[in-house]
């Protein structure tokens, strides 16, 4: 049990300096946020976001709070867009869907409250809903796909990731893994109270039937990838 948890809590890790300053995103250095006491780093947010981070919430709400300021300060660092994958002040763009909205989302539902949360959800919402240019490149794919939500434009058109122009690493992965977050994203909105804004996610939430083939055999699973067409 003790070396799980040990294990358990290696990340996040600890990058500002002891008067409050570290490097930024943006290859400049900053300071900690108002009320802010430390900046974190290495988020694997694929990996994370399913069940360490609900322990973080649990075990070490305070460092919780930190850790999701420490995300939107990057975010605001980088053009807006949040990483998947941050790797101490770099952007690796690691792995597939958008984990720091299910991250910061549940940090929210747990009761952390020590970071800028209006902010940190206009943030993600607005990279959830506004179409950004790095969504059309296939810089880094398909394990380092550039950009939040790839090709982001065509998947408010289709409801679901189309394999053949989705620019990401797969169109059935990405299409599960937007759908956890708009539902995150909705759950918290709810929770925030603003109702039109958790309406439209729970509705996009739900993107994911767009690629469940109900007539799975042996050779075509339940969840299967579409073209376009």
């Amino acid at each position: 049990f003790y070396t799980a948890l040990y294990h358990a809590l290696m990340q996040p890790d600890l990058i500002s300096d002891a008067d409050g300053r570290y490097y930024g995103m943006d290859g400049a250095v900053h300071r900690l946020a108002r009320g802010q006491r430390a900046q974190y780093s290495n988020f694997s947010g694929w990996d994370q976001y399913r069940a360490q981070i609900q322990l973080l919430a649990l075990l070490k709400p305070r460092i919780a709070g930190d850790f999701a300021q420490s995300l939107y300060n990057f975010a605001q660092q980088n053009n807006g867009v949040w990483d998947r994958w941050v790797h101490i002040s770099g952007a690796t763009h690691v792995m597939t869907g958008d984990p720091s909205a299910a991250t910061l989302a549940t940090f929210y539902a747990m009761g952390v409250r020590n970071f800028d949360y209006e902010g940190a959800f206009d943030s993600l919402v607005r990279q959830a809903t506004v179409p950004n240019a790095d969504g059309l490149s296939d810089a880094g794919c398909p394990g380092q796909c550039v950009g939040q939500r790839p090709n982001l434009a065509q998947y408010l058109t289709s409801h679901y990731a189309a394999q053949d122009v989705c620019h990401c690493w797969g169109g059935a992965a990405e299409t599960l893994e937007d759908a956890v977050a708009d539902s995150a994203l909705a759950r918290w909105a709810k929770l925030l109270g603003r109702d039109q804004e958790a309406a439209v996610l729970a509705e996009r939430g739900a993107y994911w039937r767009n690629v469940f083939n109900p007539a799975a055999t042996a050779d075509a699973g339940y969840i299967q990838a579409r073209r376009l067409d």
